[in-house]
C-alpha cells in the first residue's frame, strides 16, 4: 500500500517549508518534494531575511538557525536607466532581539529550516531529475 498525503508542496524553500510546517501543525498529512537531496542543494546565494513571520511560525528561531549576521540598515533604491535615487533608514533598534532581519546564505538557512519541522508529521521527499516519482 503506497503512502497517502492530503497535501503535497512542491519546493523546501523558505515558502514551501513554511507552508509544510502549518499544515502539518494543523494536522494534515503533508509531503515536500524538493528536486535536491536536502533543501537548497544547488542554492548558493544569499538574502536578507526578515524575522517578524518565521519568529511568528517558529519562535525563537534565531538563537539557533544559521544566521549570518543582523541588517541594521534598511535601503529602498529607485532607478532609472541612468540614474539612482537611494532613500537609508539605519536604527540600533535593528540590532535587538529579535532583530528586524538577518543575512543568510540560502543552502545553510534553508536546510535548516528543513529539519525544523520538530513535531509536524510529514514528509520530504526528493524528485529524481526525470520528473518522476519521489524517491526518498
Amino acid at each position: 500500500m503506497g503512502l497517502k498525503y492530503e497535501v503535497a508542496v512542491v519546493g523546501a524553500g523558505p515558502a514551501g517549508l513554511a507552508a509544510a510546517i502549518t499544515l502539518a501543525r494543523a494536522g494534515v498529512e503533508v509531503v515536500v518534494f524538493e528536486r535536491g537531496e536536502y533543501p537548497r542543494t544547488k542554492n548558493v546565494m544569499g538574502g536578507v531575511l526578515y524575522s517578524r513571520p518565521l519568529n511568528d511560525l517558529l519562535p525563537g528561531f534565531y538563537k539557533e538557525a544559521p544566521l549570518e549576521r543582523p541588517a541594521t540598515e534598511q535601503r529602498l533604491w529607485m532607478l532609472t536607466e541612468d540614474s539612482a535615487l537611494t532613500l537609508g533608514f539605519k536604527s540600533p533598534a535593528f540590532n535587538q532581539e529579535p532583530c528586524n532581519a538577518f543575512t543568510v546564505l540560502r543552502a545553510r538557512f534553508d536546510r535548516w529550516l528543513g529539519g525544523s519541522s520538530r513535531g509536524c508529521r510529514g514528509h520530504i521527499g526528493k524528485r529524481d531529475g526525470g520528473g518522476g516519482p519521489p524517491v526518498g
